[in-house]
C-alpha cells in the first residue's frame, strides 16, 4: 500500500457513514478498538484477512480500503460539477464571441 493512507482514510469516513464507533467495528471483526485506531491513523496496516473482514463487515468492495476509492454516487457528483462548469465556460465563450461579432 502506498504511503497516503487511503485504508485510514477510507475507514474513518465508512465508520461515520455507518455511525460506527472504533469500539464497534473492532468488536465485529474481534481485534482490539486500539488497532483500529492505529489503523485510522496510519500507524499500523491490516493483513489482508482483517481487511476482508473490514470489508464484509461494510459491505463495500475490498479495494475500498486499498486505493483511493470513489463509490458510484461520487463519481456522479464530480461528472454533474464538471457538467456545469463546462456548460457555464462554452456559455462564457459563446457571449465573447457574440460582443466581438457585435464589435465588427
Amino acid at each position: 500500500m502506498k504511503n497516503k493512507n487511503y485504508l485510514g482514510r477510507n475507514l474513518k469516513k465508512i465508520m461515520l457513514e455507518k455511525n460506527l464507533t472504533q469500539k464497534e467495528v473492532a468488536d465485529k471483526i474481534g481485534i482490539e478498538q486500539t488497532v483500529i485506531s492505529r489503523w485510522a491513523r496510519g500507524a499500523a496496516v491490516p493483513t489482508i484477512a482483517s481487511i476482508k473482514k473490514l470489508s464484509s463487515v461494510f459491505g463495500v468492495p475490498l479495494n475500498y480500503f486499498l486505493e483511493n476509492y470513489e463509490d458510484e454516487e461520487d463519481r456522479y457528483k464530480k461528472l454533474l460539477q464538471l457538467e456545469e462548469e463546462n456548460s457555464r465556460m462554452i456559455k462564457e465563450i459563446l457571449q465573447e464571441i457574440r460582443e466581438i461579432k457585435k464589435q465588427k
